[in-house]
């Protein structure tokens, strides 16, 4: 238990270092500030639901920034929350509750899932997984997820 502390412990601080590179946007919550605490729900959901799936947890924060830029309640299209996750889509797939995708820990788990189903798809080929994650249709947006996971932003 104590190596998945030091390994969890590790994640966090280099969530953190990237978030104080990538302001969080939470102007959707009416928030003008990013609080401590809704830091420390992110930094916990981004590292529960990365390590739960296998995942780097760079690389999820690096996509919860290019899909929402850290914002919870974000919606683009049929898009929701931190992952931008396609409810129609995966809802059935995936037993999502359309209630609870704003949640940061229940979309953070609902995206990291969608991600490492893409990973083993493409043979964790990570660029490619990123297409197939924003639809298949263009590499940037996979390019700019890896500049941020790079920290090349």
């Amino acid at each position: 238990m104590a190596g998945w502390v030091a390994l969890a412990t590790g994640y966090l601080h280099a969530y953190l270092a990237m978030y104080q590179r990538v302001p969080l946007a939470l102007d959707g919550m009416g928030v003008g500030a990013v609080s401590p605490r809704v830091v420390v729900i992110l930094l916990g959901s981004l590292a529960v639901a990365s390590l739960e799936h296998g995942l780097d947890p760079r690389l999820v924060a690096a996509v919860m920034m290019v899909e929402s830029s850290g914002n919870p309640a974000a919606t683009n299209g049929r898009c929701v929350g931190l992952m931008q996750v396609n409810v129609p889509v995966w809802q059935r797939a995936l037993s999502l509750d359309e209630a609870r995708m704003t949640e940061p820990l229940y979309n953070l788990r609902a995206g990291c899932r969608i991600l490492r189903h893409y990973l083993t798809i493409e043979r964790d080929d990570v660029r490619r997984a990123l297409r197939r994650y924003h639809g298949g249709k263009r590499w940037r947006y996979a390019e700019r997820v890896l500049k941020v996971w790079e920290g090349r932003n």
